[in-house]
């Protein structure tokens, strides 16, 4: 028995009746650093990452000796003697008046995880987060603002006449335009903001720790960056601009719905106003870039159909 557990490429150790250790195997030794016989399942909840989950570890024992079954810790970590963490599962396996423990290394389930939770909140044409991953991320933020009682900027952002590009020049070139918008918003945004595909040519950027002052600012440079440049596409260089609508938390809407529905409708009311603008929710205030550039079509044309 014992070399079969030997075999096991991750750690088994088994504890008496009194929980005292009275056998690991090789691999146990050294994620621990050689556990010695007699010492306590306590010695073995001490590597517990968090005092939280060594109240965990523990009460898993306690209830697999007790209740006589099987228990399952999914998702814990472990601090190993050099200070490094490690992602396990904790599986507690009563039999006899015995205890087995089996940990299970779990990061490559995690990775592998992250990496699905990517592809599901991505947005495969730009990059950027999709709705969903939006979503997560609102709720995050919003929750570490009411926590903190900080400001939460919010901008949401649409393409001028986007509808006509692809009229005129095909989707090709209108999923060109997009993924140049998504670039621009994301080396404007600052590296703590969310920036994300709404759908279609609407685009929303997400600014933690941002009141009032700073999200007008913020915006600005947001419709400026669009149409500072034209953009270089396959049907030549495009003169574009976008309309923006502001909203702050907590002045605007103190969840996700009401703060979005704020700034959708500034947002609508900036492109009812003639469009290259930005409308601040709740209010007449409003920003405007230069006339000149409204609208769309070829570099030098100014104004497009």
């Amino acid at each position: 028995m014992e070399g079969f557990l030997e075999e096991i490429s991750e750690p088994v150790l088994l504890y008496d009746a009194q929980g005292r250790l009275v056998w690991a195997n090789q691999v146990a030794g050294e994620w621990f650093g050689m556990p010695l016989r007699g010492s306590g399942i306590e010695e073995l909840a001490a590597h517990a990452s968090t005092p939280e989950e060594r109240r965990v570890w523990l009460d898993a024992f306690t209830r697999a000796r007790r209740d006589h079954v099987r228990q399952l810790v999914p998702r814990t970590s472990l601090r190993q003697p050099d200070g490094a963490e490690r992602s396990v599962e904790l599986v507690v396996t009563p039999f006899d008046s015995h205890l087995a423990v089996l940990l299970r290394d779990i990061h490559w389930w995690l990775e592998l995880e992250e990496r699905y939770r990517l592809l599901v909140d991505e947005d495969p044409l730009t990059g950027l987060l999709n709705r969903r991953g939006l979503l997560r991320a609102a709720e995050r933020e919003l929750a570490r603002a009411k926590r903190h009682g900080r400001p939460l900027g919010l901008i949401v952002l649409d393409l001028d006449h986007f509808k006509s590009v692809n009229d005129r020049f095909g989707h090709d070139v209108g999923d060109e335009v997009l993924r140049e918008f998504a670039r621009r918003l994301r080396a404007t945004a600052r590296a703590s903001d969310v920036v994300a595909r709404y759908g279609g040519e609407e685009f929303v950027v997400l600014l933690p720790e941002t009141d009032l002052e700073r999200a007008k600012r913020a915006v600005g440079r947001l419709l400026a960056a669009v149409s500072s440049r034209p953009f270089t596409t396959h049907a030549g260089n495009l003169v574009l601009t976008a309309s923006a609508g502001v909203a702050v938390y907590p002045a605007h809407g103190r969840d996700w719905a009401h703060l979005f529905r704020a700034a959708d409708q500034a947002l609508y009311l900036a492109k009812a106003a003639g469009r290259n603008r930005w409308r601040l929710a709740g209010s007449e205030e409003a920003g405007r870039l230069d006339e000149s550039q409204r609208g769309f079509g070829p570099a030098g044309q100014g104004r497009g159909p």
